[in-house]
């Protein structure tokens, strides 16, 4: 029975592994269509790389929708997008996702929300994104209650990345 439960496990954990080399490959080809300005060919490409639950792919699809310059903008979307990806733990969509809340960017401005999404990142573990993050983070620390900073130390100590 234990070599059974083995050799399950060993088969999930080489097709995880084709799987995660499948979508690296996928999320490539439509991040280069991206860059050569084809727009409508990443949104499809990220919508499908995304529905098989590649964060960076949502996140991508956030960053398209929150642009101007997309043709496609639409905040809605983006909120859509940079949320999957957030839940995920994509830490460049958790900034994203605090920065609309700031600003009340598709959706209504909410400083502790806000706060929630920046503490995340700048106590997580990507140290690169958490620097970049470190500004907006500093001027919404000064803007946010005793109440809001707790409730989002216990966000961040509860939460763990959505599968």
């Amino acid at each position: 029975m234990m070599q059974l439960a083995r050799r399950v496990a060993l088969i999930g954990a080489l097709v995880a592994g084709i799987a995660t080399g499948a979508l690296a490959q996928g999320f490539d080809k439509v991040f280069e269509a991206y860059s050569n300005g084809k727009v409508a060919e990443a949104v499809k490409g990220f919508k499908a790389l995304a529905g098989k639950g590649d964060a960076r792919a949502q996140q991508m699809l956030g960053r398209i929708y929150s642009d101007p310059e997309s043709g496609v903008k639409n905040d809605a979307e983006a909120i859509k997008w940079y949320k999957q990806a957030a839940d995920r733990g994509d830490a460049v969509a958790q900034v994203a996702l605090g920065s609309m809340y700031v600003d009340g960017i598709g959706v209504k401005q909410d400083y502790g929300e806000a706060y929630k999404w920046l503490y995340l990142v700048v106590t997580g573990e990507d140290i690169t994104v958490a620097n970049r993050a470190m500004d907006v983070y500093g001027l919404i620390e000064k803007l946010v209650s005793k109440d809001q900073i707790a409730a989002a130390e216990a966000f961040a100590d509860d939460w763990q990345p959505k599968n």
